[in-house]
């Protein structure tokens, strides 16, 4: 399993016509193809039932029912609406400051084309 170079993190299709909000700061995900043929294999291996699902990001939410009812969430849908643009401050903050060496990728399908513009002009000057 060979994780994926950036991180994922914004909002996606489900499959379903409905947006699901996902926020990877920390996790890595596999490459799209593994988590399509390989995770989704292997939970349901494990007895899991894969509950929602992305094209571009995978498995979402999974759950098993054996002596208790076991619910997995990948994504944080705690965060409310602006919390991707906090998360996507801070990395950029972090950037500054040379805490990390990569400038962070903006969130899939989250700003709107101006503010998409806007943070590409600043990032060509950070």
């Amino acid at each position: 399993m060979k994780p994926a170079a950036i991180a994922r993190h914004g909002t996606l299709p489900d499959g379903r016509g409905r947006r699901v909000a996902v926020v990877c700061a920390e996790f890595y995900v596999q490459l799209a193809e593994w988590l399509e043929d390989g995770t989704r294999r292997a939970l349901a291996d494990c007895g899991y039932r894969i509950l929602t699902r992305s094209a571009a990001a995978g498995v979402d939410m999974f759950a098993r029912q054996d002596k208790s009812f076991h619910l997995f969430l990948q994504g944080h849908p705690e965060y409310e609406a602006k919390t991707l643009l906090r998360e996507y401050r801070r990395d950029v903050g972090r950037y500054l400051r040379r805490e990390r060496d990569d400038y962070p990728g903006l969130p899939l399908d989250y700003f709107d084309g101006r503010a998409t513009a806007i943070a590409a002009a600043f990032r060509e000057h950070a």
